[in-house]
């Protein structure tokens, strides 16, 4: 799984419902960067760089940048920092600004 993929099916859960959910969008550019609009909240930027299995995530809830690498024995994407998952800290922030339960 890429992180395009994986951001994708968290975002993509919260906000399977757009009608509930007003400003939400996601924006694919090209392989390696991503969007998800969250209304007044902002927007989540990614960047990945699939070759080293890294990824780059900006919060506009906490207003951090986040760094990831890919665990394939847990396949997930873990923060190279504390160790956190990338989709549980998208989930927990997606949960707080959009309406509607996650469809994983």
């Amino acid at each position: 799984k890429t992180g395009a993929e994986d951001v994708y099916e968290a975002a993509g859960g919260i906000g399977a419902d757009e009608a509930a959910n007003d400003g939400f969008a996601i924006e694919i550019d090209g392989e390696t960067s991503m969007s998800v609009t969250i209304g007044a909240a902002g927007a989540y930027q990614f960047t990945s760089d699939s070759k080293k299995k890294e990824l780059q995530m900006f919060s506009p809830i906490s207003t951090n940048v986040y760094y990831y690498t890919y665990d394939e024995s847990k396949l997930e994407w873990v923060n190279v920092n504390d160790g956190h998952y990338m989709v549980e800290l998208l989930t927990r922030e997606l949960l707080t600004s959009c309406s509607g339960l996650p469809e994983f």
